[in-house]
């Protein structure tokens, strides 16, 4: 029995002997290069020691000859899934050659780093698939992860489709980029069923897609829809019918906004009325008063502009180097050398980026450098500051120079026209003028050319008439460019009280307001014709045969053609003779001696004469208002300024003195206000409504 044990240990040690000689042969084969012997030797022993084998084959696969890292791979995990059977005494024989434990481990990540460069350069979401479930001992694992997942990213997104983003989130949940792959699929379904972003569209996504990405995008297009219109009934249908939209605030918002879009006292309180629900009832009464209260521009003594109310109270404290009037609730200032917009309560609602602000009804004219654009009252831009002219016009339209020439655009920034016009003026009488090369025409509310662009000039007779000019003559046609005479003219007057003068053949003649001839052209043409020669109470001044009289609405003669010259006065008739001026009635007789130096007609309403080098003022009954005693006398809005021995006062049409005579100026500032100013911040105002001075 013991020589039978001997025998099978000698047997196996001889065996063992001979294989370990063979694979290390195998080995040294590989080194000189000699692949294919090497080949057959780890191939012959594959079985017998599949390790070492394993391990040799996946470096001959490895090698510049074979080139087959799958093959390689495969060998590799081969060695490394043996290896626990290979006995110690192998493991020392074998170690001779390089091979164990650390060597399988360093060859193998060798083989994945080839493989997830390979992968990077095929740029395959599939190749890095495989490394990801059959490699999770690669080194590059987690870049495997992000590469493959950003690939079937970018293949979703090119696919621009539902169908295959839904897949993608099934088969890969646990994606780098899942929420990528949600927001995509978000987005398919959002533009799959909002096409035309119609209101049914919209709520219908929204109804249905309550977790989506862009729902809260589909109820901001919804609040988009209704609020285009600009109109408050619009946001009140939207707040009604749809409460939980989360543009709801800025619904109920823009529904006070524009319902109460001058913040008059009378509107504030029929939004009350009508909107009793409104949910920000701190911001209405604040409104409610703030509207109520008169803000006044005052600079303090260190020159910086704030608000005051009429007892001089400061309602917004100076911090601005100037400011304007308020305007239905709006007011420019200026800080630094740029103008910007505030709200009765000092909230900024455009900052300071404007070199000038024009003030309109809704809208603002900006500036900044030579370019124009336009914002609305909340300060957003209807037109980006990019345009070389803007103008707004009325019907709600603005017209916009880009380049050289205008075209018609909305209230809203769309365009309605093209660039076609090189000059568009403003609507009147339901008619707009504009020119083509030069040649002008007029468009109606509608923007539709009227009047061919084929004048040289457009004047308006009336509301319903237009005065054209052509070949140095002059036509009248109606809104329809209907001729309403044969005549063509050399001049014709805008109507004025009923009659409108022409001239004929260097002759005055007068048109009634059907721009039918009435009076022939018989009369002279004189110096200021056309300041002096208008009816008014149904009398006109004429010259004829170089002598002035008075003519009535048929022509004839009520004061004879016998004076040097006449102006008109209403009632009454002013008469130079040899330099000094009478007032004489419509039967010739004598108002007033021959006392005045000169007479002149202001505004249809009052009588300014001058004696003794010194100006008064009578009213058309030819009651003195005040007598001469001023060095200039200038009318505005029912006041006069006077001035008298370098000293300014303020009188009303009775005379009556408001503001005492001081140094100041007295200036008009508006239509509402003038203002009293010396020198630097010392200042004050003057209410043509209340005849009250405002002083800080």
């Amino acid at each position: 029995m013991q020589k039978i044990l001997f025998f099978f240990s000698f047997v196996c040690a001889f065996i063992l002997s001979s294989s370990c000689q063979q694979i290390s042969k195998s080995y040294e084969l590989l080194e000189r290069h000699d692949y294919y012997s090497s080949y057959q030797g780890f191939n012959k022993h594959l079985k017998r020691d599949s390790s070492v084998s394993a391990y040799g084959l996946s470096l001959y696969y490895d090698s510049n000859i074979a080139k087959d890292l799958d093959s390689s791979l495969k060998y590799v995990l081969i060695a490394d899934n043996n290896w626990s059977h290979v006995s110690k005494n192998k493991r020392t024989k074998w170690a001779s050659f390089g091979f164990d434990s650390s060597a399988i481990q360093t060859h193998k990540q060798n083989i994945g780093n080839q493989l997830f460069a390979l992968c990077k350069t095929r740029n395959s979401a599939s190749c890095f698939d495989t490394i990801i479930e059959f490699q999770n001992w690669n080194a590059h694992l987690d870049k495997a992860i992000y590469k493959r997942d950003s690939l079937y990213l970018i293949s979703v997104k090119n696919s621009g489709s539902r169908v295959v983003a839904n897949e993608m989130i099934m088969n890969y949940p646990n994606s780098v980029f899942i929420d990528d792959l949600r927001a995509a699929k978000d987005l398919f379904d959002y533009r799959y069923f909002v096409k035309n972003f119609t209101e049914l569209e919209l709520t219908t996504f929204i109804n249905d897609f309550p977790l989506s990405t862009y729902y809260s995008t589909a109820q901001d297009s919804l609040f988009a829809l209704y609020r285009r219109y600009d109109k408050y009934e619009q946001m009140d249908r939207f707040i009604k019918s749809f409460p939980m939209n989360r543009n709801i605030d800025r619904a109920w918002r823009e529904l006070y906004r524009l319902y109460t879009r001058n913040y008059s006292p009378e509107l504030l309180d029929s939004f009350n009325v009508d909107f009793p629900d409104y949910p920000f009832k701190g911001e209405f009464n604040l409104d409610s008063e703030l509207a109520e209260i008169e803000f006044y521009p005052f600079s303090d003594d260190s020159g910086r502009c704030g608000y005051a109310d009429s007892s001089g109270k400061w309602l917004i404290m100076p911090q601005y180097e100037a400011g304007g009037f308020f305007h239905d609730g709006l007011a420019v200032i200026e800080q630094n050398g740029k103008m910007g917009i505030i709200n009765k309560k000092n909230e900024m609602v455009t900052d300071f980026v404007f070199d000038d602000i024009e003030a309109d009804t809704d809208l603002f004219m900006v500036s900044s450098g030579d370019m124009y654009g336009v914002i609305d009252r909340n300060g957003d831009f209807v037109f980006d500051t990019v345009y070389n002219d803007i103008s707004i016009i009325d019907k709600g339209y603005i017209s916009v120079q880009k380049d050289s020439l205008y075209a018609f655009y909305n209230t809203s920034g769309n365009r309605m026209t093209m660039a076609l016009y090189d000059m568009v003026l403003n609507f009147e009488g339901g008619l707009c003028p504009v020119s083509i090369n030069n040649k002008i025409g007029a468009v109606d509310e509608n923007l539709k050319l009227i009047i061919p662009c084929d004048n040289e000039s457009l004047h308006f007779y009336s509301d319903s008439l237009l005065i054209l000019g052509k070949d140095n003559a002059q036509k009248l046609e109606n809104f329809n460019g209907e001729r309403i005479n044969d005549s063509l003219y050399e001049e014709i007057n805008t109507l004025k009280n009923g009659f409108s003068l022409c001239i004929q053949n260097s002759k005055i003649g007068y048109l009634n307001a059907d721009g039918k001839q009435v009076i022939d052209n018989k009369f002279d043409v004189f110096p200021a014709y056309g300041l002096l020669a208008g009816y008014l109470n149904g009398r006109a001044v004429v010259s004829y045969e170089g002598k002035f009289g008075v003519i009535n609405t048929t022509g004839d003669f009520v004061i004879k053609p016998k004076h040097e010259l006449i102006i008109n006065c209403g009632q009454y008739f002013g008469v130079k003779k040899k330099e000094k001026w009478t007032i004489i009635d419509t039967l010739s007789r004598l108002a007033t001696p021959s006392k005045y130096e000169s007479l002149d007609l202001i505004d249809d309403k009052y009588i300014l004469f001058k004696q003794e080098g010194k100006y008064g003022i009578m009213n058309l009954q030819l009651n003195v208002i005040t007598d001469s005693l001023y060095s200039s006398i200038t009318y505005h809005s029912g006041y006069f300024i006077v001035k008298s021995d370098g000293q300014t006062g303020l009188i009303d049409d009775k005379g009556k003195q408001l503001v005492p005579f001081t140094k100041y100026l007295i200036l008009n500032l508006n239509e509402n206000y003038f203002i009293i100013t010396g020198m630097g911040v010392d200042y004050f105002y003057f209410d043509k409504r209340s005849g009250t001075i405002i002083k800080r």
